[in-house]
């Protein structure tokens, strides 16, 4: 258990149970499965596609479902994860209903949005929810809905007060644009894509599938003119392509290498960027643009997690 090195997760006669590191039985051996939610709390799989929620050393919460039950978090550029306190989302009968584990109830149930996987600098405290009479927001420290007039059938997690959302229109078309939390248009309802907000910038893609980015203001930061691009990292630098080649662009939309490699790849947290130029040989770009360094080798490993310093 990663949560508590004092606490294992045991197999005996193909069921599952707890033990302590004294190979004290914690939790008896009666389960399908157990998995880690959150310290303390684990899902359980009491029968074939049955789960609930066990608390060491207390009981099953009242919260059996048939699908998955997973932790709210949120992740960013680095793949650093960030979970919400004590909250799980349990899917059953095709509805994503938010659970408290420390308050053992409910706190919406029916919302047939999927909660879960959000972008850096999400709100945690807003989840989108879409049912049959509500589309909107659930405020979870509030215990409130903020409600949307229009009919939508997607909403991404609000990004400092900008909601990504996606409608149909009479021909049945889906089409993007943005709101505020106080349902004011900030984008119209027109693009044929737009991604969530990821450090301060979302991708949008209009009829022709050419890409540009928004900034957090409704402001696109270039013209429609890519058909390749990626997320911002934290240094507000991005991969982009135009015609099979890549380059870098800053969040002003200027170019800062030149769009000609075929390949480039970005590692240590954005800062750093490859290219590969034949097989035995490969560049190395800082996230300014400057070459770093000319690698002369076929079996290079760009590490992600290492920071890698050139003289």
């Amino acid at each position: 258990d990663a949560s508590d090195e004092n606490r294992f997760i045991a197999i005996k006669d193909k069921k599952y149970g707890l033990i302590d590191d004294k190979g004290e039985v914690l939790v008896p051996f009666e389960y399908e499965s157990i998995n880690i939610l959150y310290p303390e709390f684990y899902s359980v799989e009491i029968k074939s596609k049955s789960f609930s929620i066990l608390k060491v050393g207390d009981r099953l919460l009242n919260c059996g479902v048939s699908n998955l039950i997973i932790p709210l978090f949120t992740n960013d550029y680095t793949n650093s994860i960030y979970y919400y306190p004590y909250v799980a989302i349990l899917s059953t009968s095709g509805t994503y209903d938010v659970f408290s584990l420390k308050e053992n109830k409910y706190l919406i149930k029916g919302n047939r949005y999927i909660p879960m996987n959000q972008t850096a600098n999400s709100n945690l405290d807003l989840i989108p929810f879409i049912s049959d009479s509500i589309n909107g927001y659930y405020n979870i420290v509030e215990n409130k809905f903020l409600k949307l007039s229009r009919n939508y059938i997607y909403m991404e997690y609000p990004y400092r007060g900008n909601c990504v959302i996606a409608e149909k229109n009479n021909e049945d078309k889906i089409l993007y644009g943005v709101l505020n939390l106080q349902g004011q248009e900030i984008l119209p309802f027109k693009y044929k894509y737009i991604s969530n907000y990821c450090n301060g910038y979302a991708k949008v893609a209009n009829d022709n599938n050419n890409y540009t980015f928004l900034d957090q203001d409704g402001i696109f930061i270039s013209p429609f003119k890519y058909d390749y691009v990626q997320y911002f990292s934290k240094l507000e630098v991005t991969i982009v392509g135009q015609a099979n080649k890549r380059g870098l662009i800053n969040s002003n939309g200027e170019i800062i290498l030149p769009i000609e490699y075929d390949n480039l790849v970005s590692f240590n947290n954005g800062e750093l960027y490859y290219t590969r130029v034949n097989d035995a040989s490969y560049k190395v770009f800082n996230y300014k643009g400057e070459l770093l360094t000319i690698l002369t080798t076929t079996d290079p490993l760009f590490n992600l997690n290492v920071k890698l310093l050139f003289k």
